[in-house]
């Protein structure tokens, strides 16, 4: 064997104990990298719950105003959310001027800093009223509070949340507004 030929043997060696050091390396790093992306929420650590803080439709049409469903429609103190261990949710919510309450009944899914509320199918009498779209994602803050997000446009039916007031604004683009604080 030559002189050359030695040095390359050592060289191609020597290169792959630094390429298996780095992966070695950068194996046990735990960054948001494409190929070791962070974990999505926890179902358990969003468990529990949520007072409704905020709750408002503000339509793309500026003429209509911005529908106030917290302080208009719900009775305040009857009205909250559920969310389970189980990725499930219950919306509690009672409308003023009557006395028994109700509720959305649904399932979420999350990201990594964000969940998805999506209810069961067979309650869109329920969610007209409300203004409550088939689906809605909320971003949790560090203080553990979810905000819709206001990037999302949704389409909503106004004469089923009042008929009197919205009559025929029956399909209503706009940007809901709703925040829940974790009790």
């Amino acid at each position: 064997m030559n002189r050359t030929s030695t040095h390359w043997t050592r060289a191609r060696a020597g290169a792959a104990l630094l390429l298996t050091g780095a992966m070695a390396f950068t194996a046990g790093c735990k960054d948001s990298s494409p190929n070791n992306p962070p974990a999505p929420l926890d179902p358990t650590a969003l468990a529990g719950s949520y007072t409704l803080t905020q709750y408002s439709f503000t339509p793309a049409a500026a003429i209509i105003g911005t529908v106030n469903v917290l302080s208009d429609t719900l009775v305040v103190a009857n009205t909250s959310l559920q969310l389970t261990q189980a990725s499930k949710f219950v919306f509690s919510y009672q409308i003023e001027g009557t006395t028994a309450s109700d509720a959305v009944l649904g399932g979420f899914t999350t990201g990594i800093s964000d969940l998805q509320l999506t209810p069961d199918a067979g309650q869109n009498a329920q969610l007209n009223r409300l203004l409550f779209p088939a689906s809605l994602r909320f971003d949790r803050a560090s203080d553990g509070s979810l905000t819709s997000r206001t990037t999302d446009t949704v389409q909503v039916n106004l004469q089923a949340y009042n008929a009197t007031k919205y009559r025929s604004l029956t399909s209503q683009r706009g940007v809901l507004h709703i925040k829940f604080t974790k009790r």
